[in-house]
């Protein structure tokens, strides 16, 4: 839902703002990817270094300078609040904080240069900022569409800088600038102007939800046009949006909120009418529904009965098919039961024929085994005797004449020298 609060000072989108002083102190988007703008757009190389200590919002931070811990404001550029006081978060306002977070990591040294008056009536240091990459910070939050160009008399030495960052914003559609972005002033003019172009609703619902959408984006649009109009300290817009710029807009939106809700009118009697004709003719149907159910249960019945005496007539020849095959299957069965039989005693008397060949022959191959090994042992014993009665002869001297030590092979038959 919309909320004034949350466009006071969002939309800060100023082409040339002139402000006695520097808004109050306030606290903190991650930078964009394109090229950003260095310091030698602007930035002087004589300035002083400082040492970044903490990011308070888009455009205030704090570092050491001169051995002291200083608040700096940067120079002819100013985003949307974050930490005031007397207002609400404003549009932007987040993503610049993270933005000058990027671009100002806490610990890196950053190069500071000055116009003609130094602090504002906050005591904070009045400075053009160069980031430890070589970016000129100033610029650089105009480009990603989180901050605008301002003049704080009477110190305008940047500002044509800033101005132009802005410009490549507003071209590029980023940031503040942003459509897409649901709490811009462009986001706000394209969700109204694609509401108007929808076509025309087929049902009351749907016209009566857009005339609900468009009261709700025109009440945006009023406040909208309300603040261009008396915009609140701090509200920085002038020159790029106007309440005349919205004047058209809101008037087509009426316009077409108007005919939403005379459509809705007419197609609420309309479905009402079909409704009644619906209900007419569903009761119409449902009585004759009624009859031809009536005619088809009488169907039923007549179809019924005659259906039973068919089936009585079935059971009938269905018992009398099967007292005649249970006769036929016991005929069969006693003659498969014979037949069984017959091969069965023709098979134990092959089994038992063969069950006393194979006695036979085991009976013969034990016989044949049992002459073979008494003849196996005799031979064994006979071999045995002759080994005892002829002893093997010594071996014969291998070194004769050698009476020295003798060094012998496993088993102590073979020698030889020793040494």
């Amino acid at each position: 839902m919309f909320s004034i609060r949350s466009w006071s000072g969002a939309l800060a989108v100023s082409a040339v703002l002139v402000i006695s002083g520097c808004s109050a102190p306030t606290a903190g988007g991650t930078v964009a990817s394109e090229s950003a703008v260095t310091a030698v757009d602007a930035v002087a190389a004589d300035g002083d270094i400082a040492t970044v200590v903490r990011v308070i919002d888009g455009d205030t931070f704090d570092a050491t300078l001169h051995g002291k811990v200083t608040r700096i404001r940067l120079l002819n550029v100013d985003t949307p609040e974050t930490k005031h006081p007397n207002k609400a978060v404003q549009c932007q306002g987040p993503e610049a904080t993270r933005a000058l977070t990027d671009l100002l990591p806490v610990g890196s040294t950053v190069s500071l240069d000055y116009d003609v008056e130094r602090t504002d009536r906050y005591g904070r240091t009045l400075a053009a900022v160069t980031g430890p990459t070589g970016v000129f910070v100033n610029s650089e939050l105009a480009r990603l569409g989180l901050g605008v160009a301002v003049i704080f008399k009477p110190n305008v030495k940047w500002y044509d800088a800033v101005k132009k960052a802005q410009d490549e914003a507003t071209t590029q559609r980023r940031g503040l600038f942003d459509p897409t972005i649901g709490c811009t002033i462009p986001a706000a003019e394209q969700s109204v102007g694609q509401t108007i172009s929808t076509g025309t609703e087929d049902t009351a619902a749907a016209a009566q939800a857009t005339a609900d959408r468009l009261t709700s984006q025109i009440a945006r649009l009023e406040a909208i046009r309300s603040l261009l109009m008396k915009p609140p300290t701090g509200f920085v817009v002038a020159g790029l949006f106007s309440s005349s710029d919205l004047e058209a807009l809101i008037g087509r939106a009426k316009a077409r909120r108007t005919t939403a809700d005379t459509t809705a009118s007419t197609l609420r009697a309309d479905e009402t009418r079909a409704a009644g004709q619906q209900r007419a003719a569903r009761a119409a149907a449902q009585r004759e529904a009624d009859r031809r159910a009536a005619a088809a249960a009488q169907e039923a019945q007549a179809e019924e009965a005659r259906q039973a005496r068919v089936a009585d007539a079935e059971r009938q020849a269905a018992a009398e098919a099967a007292a005649q095959q249970a006769a036929a299957d016991d005929a069969a069965r006693a003659a498969a039961q014979q037949a069984a039989a017959d091969d069965a005693a023709r098979a134990a008397a092959q089994q038992a024929a063969a069950d006393e060949a194979a006695r036979a022959a085991a009976q013969q191959a034990a016989d044949q085994a049992a002459a073979a090994e008494a003849e196996r042992q005799a031979e064994a014993a006979r071999q045995a005797q002759e080994q005892q009665q002829a002893p093997a002869p010594a071996p014969a001297d291998p070194y004769p004449g050698y009476h020295g030590p003798r060094c012998y092979e496993p088993g102590g038959q073979v020698w030889h020298p020793c040494g």
